[in-house]
């Protein structure tokens, strides 16, 4: 069953959310981290036609054992040409920030910035396996820094 907000509120599985996020079954994540392609953090982009820069989320995602998580493109985004890649499954016990890099498929530049959104998360609960391991809570200096 896909969880609603309130069940995702109950459940913890967003940390410092923005209320504004939360959707009817889903949270829209914001970015919380820029990160230019030659290493630079800085707070905003102007990411050029055919240009990447990678986001990191400024929530913190805590997934249950009985729940999984699945990564969506936001279809505004989609529609200015900006594609995130690496998309998908987001593990059952998976605690940590969220990234992805975004592409600029279009031939306008665009300008991205703290706290816009940019991936849809929907958590749908699962059976737990018999040989499940969480995985290791990641620091997020240690997450920045793969």
């Amino acid at each position: 069953m896909l969880l609603s907000c309130d069940q995702i509120r109950k459940r913890g599985i967003i940390t410092h959310g923005v209320e504004d996020s939360f959707r009817f079954n889903s949270y829209d994540l914001t970015v919380g981290t820029i990160i230019k392609a030659s290493g630079e953090e800085v707070k905003e982009h102007l990411l050029q036609p055919q240009g990447v820069v990678e986001v990191i989320a400024s929530e913190f995602v805590n997934v249950p054992q009985d729940v999984v998580g699945y990564a969506l493109v936001k279809t505004k985004l989609c529609n200015w040409g900006i594609l995130p890649l690496n998309i998908g499954i987001i593990d059952s016990g998976y605690q940590g920030h969220l990234s992805t890099m975004l592409l600029n498929f279009s031939n306008q530049a665009f300008r991205i910035e703290k706290g816009d959104v940019f991936l849809r998360l929907t958590f749908q609960e699962c059976y737990v396996a018999s040989n499940f391991k969480p995985t290791d809570r990641q620091p997020y200096t240690k997450y920045i820094s793969v």
